[in-house]
């Protein structure tokens, strides 16, 4: 009996989906991302809905696609705040460059190639 509890506990223990530190940060950009959601109600439902694609299938397209609905997004911000222009702008860089990073190591696991657009363009970082 005790053999068949720990044979089921170890069964689901291996079976349970792992979630990456990268899409822990995602889904925290996700959220940073709502706070503009009602810029353009439409607009954001299209991102949520290319995030899901893109952590569901990790195609770049589905990423280049939630980043430039965010980004049109952007565009009806008011000339009062031209702050969220900025804000809005760093997390759609932020989703770039960990989007990037999750194809970048699916690529490596699979062999394949990939080019990165976000992380090719990084301009405050620099290695030491």
């Amino acid at each position: 009996m005790l053999i068949l509890l720990f044979i089921i506990f170890l069964t689901l223990l291996l079976f349970t989906p792992k979630v990456s530190k990268q899409n822990e940060r995602l889904h925290e950009l996700k959220i940073e991302a709502q706070e503009f959601s009602g810029l353009n109600p439409e607009l954001f439902k299209e991102f949520l809905n290319n995030m899901t694609l893109f952590e569901d299938t990790l195609s770049p397209i589905y990423l280049y696609q939630a980043i430039d609905s965010l980004e049109r997004m952007a565009l009806y911000t008011t000339s009062s705040s031209v702050d969220a222009v900025e804000v809005v702008h760093e997390i759609v860089k932020e989703i770039g460059m960990e989007g990037e990073l999750v194809i970048l190591e699916d690529s490596m696991n699979k062999g394949l190639s990939f080019r990165p657009t976000y992380l090719n363009n990084m301009d405050d970082f620099y290695i030491e």
